[in-house]
This record gives structure tokens, C-alpha cells and sequence, in this order.
């Protein structure tokens, strides 16, 4: 199995410009599989793949992040 990832990321967001998301606008994926299994079990195993994924989860429904610690030693 290989997954294949791109997006769309537009550098004024992070260079800057407030008018431009700073991170990505969009992100897209591909799987391709080496495998004796049919079509229809390869789309089964990725819709139960995404249904599970935290990935998924996160970058769809968005995550907070918040800084921890800094430290200096």
C-alpha cells in the first residue's frame, strides 16, 4: 500500500499576510494497493481506515494546541 499526499499551501499565509490562512487550505490523499483484493474490499478497508483514523479526526474537525513548557537548560 502506498499513500500518496498533497496540498495546497499558500507561503503569504506564513509570511505574514493576514488576509491568507497561515497553513494549509487544503489536503488531499490517494491510496494505491498491491493486492489480490477486489476494488469494493480495498474501498471498505479505506472507509473503516478513515472512520478510524485520529488524524482524520483531527484535521477535519480541528484539535487545540497549546505550548506546554519551554524550558532553558
Amino acid at each position: 500500500m502506498t499513500v500518496n499526499l498533497e496540498g495546497d499551501l499558500d507561503a503569504a499565509g506564513f509570511m505574514g499576510d493576514p488576509e491568507i490562512r497561515n497553513g494549509f487550505q487544503a489536503i488531499r490523499f490517494g491510496v494505491v494497493f498491491d493486492t489480490d483484493a477486489t476494488p469494493e474490499a480495498c474501498r471498505h478497508f479505506m472507509d473503516a481506515v478513515e472512520a478510524a483514523c485520529p488524524l482524520v479526526d483531527m484535521l477535519k474537525l480541528g484539535i487545540d494546541v497549546e505550548l506546554n513548557q519551554v524550558e532553558i537548560v
